[in-house]
């Protein structure tokens, strides 16, 4: 194992924290957990400079076989500035928190 954990951080997989969405599915009720790597994706947006990131992640829960798209627009800063969910909402609290991973 030392071996893919020397591989793992040559590779950067340590140390970048990923954003946590759980969205709940409209037609069933499942909470599914959605992470997202900033490394990897999110695209970005410019206008001459960076303005800001986009994600556009399509969820699937195992209830059921109706597809989520989630929508995110975040800032330079990754403060999310607006959310869109077709087929399901973004929630909260006890039932799924929405949260930066470490």
């Amino acid at each position: 194992m030392s071996i893919l954990r020397r591989l793992a951080a040559l590779l950067g997989t340590r140390g970048a924290g990923a954003l946590v969405f759980h969205v709940r599915c409209d037609h069933c009720g499942e909470v599914v957990r959605v992470r997202v790597d900033p490394r990897w994706d999110l695209t970005q947006e410019f206008d001459g400079d960076l303005t800001g990131y986009r994600l556009s992640k399509d969820v699937l829960g195992v209830r059921c076989n109706r597809l989520m798209r989630l929508r995110v627009t975040l800032d330079r800063a990754y403060r999310i500035t607006a959310t869109e969910v077709d087929g399901g909402r973004l929630v909260s609290g006890p039932e799924g928190e929405l949260r930066r991973d470490a």
